[in-house]
């Protein structure tokens, strides 16, 4: 505001040095009369426009920043329900102690004829003969030859195994029977067959019967 009243005032002495005779300056001490002095609404005016441009001016060249920190946002507060208890589901069917025990129903009479019920004739049935004892045949039983039955053993040709050589590997087990050098698939006569070697011997198959030869055994 001191700038804009020292440039009103340069304003009044320039004007009054141009309307004075000669040039003369009159000093702040001398006193004006009143037929010279004018009315003042002209400078208020001027002063308010001159203010109005100081205030666009600054409004324009320093603008109103923004606050720095932007204001906090309330953060939404979450509450937990509560675990709601699951009620009691009633079975949809009835307990087996709840149904009710089917009733049994009596046959009905067979053969009713005029209200009277006929008996069945009993048949008697002859009786049955024990069967007589048969040698199973091929059902997988190992035997010895002494158990063998007697019509079997007595097919069975005379057999000593003089060699027997047991190895983890199939391919190198091999014995010895009546001086042949046999191994497992081997045939040793007619419907006897050397099945498997093991560690107590050689089992043979002999007419569906599987035999077990064991070491330093013969017929």
């Amino acid at each position: 505001m001191s700038y804009i009243l020292e440039g009103l005032k340069k304003l009044e002495r320039k004007r009054r040095r141009e309307e004075s005779p000669k040039g003369y300056i009159f000093s702040q001490e001398e006193e004006v009369s009143p037929a010279r002095k004018r009315p003042l609404w002209p400078l208020v005016v001027l002063a308010a426009a001159l203010f109005a441009n100081a205030a666009v001016l600054v409004w324009w060249y320093f603008p109103l920043k923004p606050p720095l920190h932007p204001p906090q946002r309330e953060t939404p507060s979450f509450r937990t329900a509560r675990p709601v208890r699951p009620e009691p589901i009633s079975p949809a069917f009835p307990s087996p102690a709840a149904t009710e025990k089917p009733q049994k129903r009596s046959p009905a009479p067979v053969g009713k004829d005029d209200g009277r019920t006929q008996t069945a004739p009993s048949v008697s049935t002859p009786p049955v003969s024990a069967p007589e004892k048969v040698v199973p045949v091929g059902d997988g039983t190992l035997w010895k030859i002494q158990d063998l039955p007697t019509e079997v053993r007595q097919k069975l040709p005379a057999l000593k195994m003089s060699l027997h050589y047991y190895s983890p590997v199939p391919v190198e087990r091999f014995v010895v029977i009546n001086q042949r050098n046999l191994r497992e698939g081997d045939s040793l006569g007619e419907d006897l067959k050397v099945a498997e070697i093991n560690p107590q011997g050689v089992i043979l198959r002999f007419k569906h019967h599987r035999v077990l030869l064991g070491i330093h055994e013969g017929p």
